[in-house]
């Protein structure tokens, strides 16, 4: 039997080396490849042949990063956390993908294509213990979510006491309570009732026998 046309079994197309043959996708053919860095992929014949593919994104972030250079601050401690924070969320390669990328977290278009934004947005370093970091941990990296923050105030900031965001300030329910002088369980239940997280750190704890409601003060 003659060998079957575009066959490419073995061979390399940019960054990806063929594997073998995958499961079909209706009528396209996939080939199962391994790029450079390790990550294996089912991608389009069409898209290995026509050059529409080169990689599975890592040669892309390396083209990022490289075309900011040339504003002469790759060595600063901003340049190096910016380009960690995308190599985290778009590299499969990396240690902490999968706690970043690999469970959804992005980095707006924004900071990805420019580092001078980046800066512009957050500012030099405020120290050397300061680092990037998130009001939501779910939510992305963008100029509404990152913050300097020092290691103490990280750890704060885990999945067990996320932070409250109201009045240009991310702090944990615990800050706010004594920030305010607010009990914890006021404010989770007001929270929990579809108030703003101003109105309800800033709406004062109701006295005995009276109830807040609709923002009026009512006998209870």
């Amino acid at each position: 039997m003659p060998p079957r046309k575009h066959e490419p079994s073995g061979q390399t197309f940019g960054r990806w080396t063929v594997i073998s043959e995958a499961e079909r996708r209706g009528s396209s053919r996939m080939w199962r490849c391994r790029c450079e860095c390790g990550q294996e992929r089912d991608v389009y014949l069409v898209s290995l042949l026509n050059g529409m593919t080169s990689s599975c994104g890592c040669f892309r972030v390396e083209r990022v990063i490289a075309s900011q250079t040339r504003h002469g601050m790759c060595n600063t401690p901003e340049y190096r956390a910016w380009a960690k924070l995308i190599d985290r969320c778009v590299n499969p390669r990396n240690n902490s993908f999968e706690h970043y990328g690999g469970r959804g977290i992005s980095v707006c278009d924004r900071w990805k294509h420019s580092f001078e934004n980046f800066l512009a947005d957050m500012g030099p370093r405020p120290s050397p213990q300061h680092s990037i970091e998130r009001s939501n941990n779910d939510g992305n990296y963008d100029p509404k979510n990152c913050f300097w923050a020092t290691r103490k105030e990280q750890a704060n900031n885990t999945s067990r006491t996320r932070r409250i965001v109201a009045f240009g300030e991310a702090l944990t329910l615990p800050q706010w309570s004594r920030r305010t002088g607010l009990p914890e369980t006021t404010i989770r239940s007001r929270l929990r009732s579809g108030w703003s997280p101003e109105r309800a750190l800033e709406t004062p704890k109701a006295k005995h026998g009276v109830k807040f409601h609709d923002d009026k003060e009512v006998a209870a």
